[in-house]
């Protein structure tokens, strides 16, 4: 998947990752991709580049949302160099993508109630009518 920034791994940088988060838009390399499903499939929907087979239209929404680069533009918006998340790290992988994903510590406040606000939306069309 070429796009831009994805032949490093969105969390951490480490070259040529081979995982995704479906819903995120992100690829990740291994180590990332086990921090990731922590999360619960709620957050992040973990899948491999190579191994797993992608439906066309998981494939289609995945290319839609820009790569890496562009995903990072939105989740690390105010995140600090200093706090940026390194493949060397590996104590702090688990708080930083729990922090970066769950509970969107780096995004901006308009970022972050547009995403609330779809979550929201999603949430409310996905209940369905008890039947009578």
């Amino acid at each position: 998947m070429k796009l831009p920034g994805n032949d490093k791994c969105s969390d951490c940088g480490r070259k040529l990752p081979s995982w995704a988060s479906l819903n995120l838009g992100v690829i990740i390399c291994m180590d990332c991709a086990g921090s990731h499903r922590g999360l619960g499939v709620h957050i992040s929907k973990v899948r491999s580049v190579k191994m797993d087979t992608w439906e066309d239209k998981w494939l289609k929404n995945f290319l839609k949302m820009g790569g890496n680069t562009e995903r990072n533009k939105i989740w690390e918006a105010r995140l600090k160099s200093r706090d940026k998340l390194s493949e060397d790290n590996s104590s702090y992988r688990d708080d930083f993508i729990r922090q970066k994903y769950e509970h969107k510590a780096f995004m901006t406040k308009k970022a972050r109630r547009n995403s609330e606000k779809n979550a929201r939306r999603k949430k409310k069309g996905s209940r369905r009518r008890k039947p009578r």
